[in-house]
């Protein structure tokens, strides 16, 4: 049975928990201890316990994977209004 980030069943739709929309619900776990490996390709999610490494930053990735706030990531860029704003802001 196929199993979420949060050890959910997303196939039966028991227990599934949504975060966004009109219906918010508080995370089962430290979104801030979540961190991504990749290796060879596969993209695997391991949560770090609070003395095992919790306190290494996160990269703006991972932060925006699990829905953290990630202005201090990315800096906030004028919104384009031309083609040529648009590739300077990439």
């Amino acid at each position: 049975m196929p199993w979420g980030v949060h050890g959910i069943c997303l196939v039966s739709g028991r227990g599934l928990r949504r975060r966004g929309g009109p219906y918010k619900t508080e995370p089962a776990t430290d979104l801030t201890c979540w961190r991504l490996h990749v290796e060879e390709g596969r993209h695997q999610w391991q949560y770090v316990a609070s003395g095992e490494g919790c306190d290494q930053q996160q990269t703006g990735l991972e932060a925006h994977s699990v829905g953290l706030d990630t202005s201090k990531f990315f800096p906030d860029l004028p919104k384009a209004y031309t083609a040529q704003r648009a590739s300077l802001n990439g």
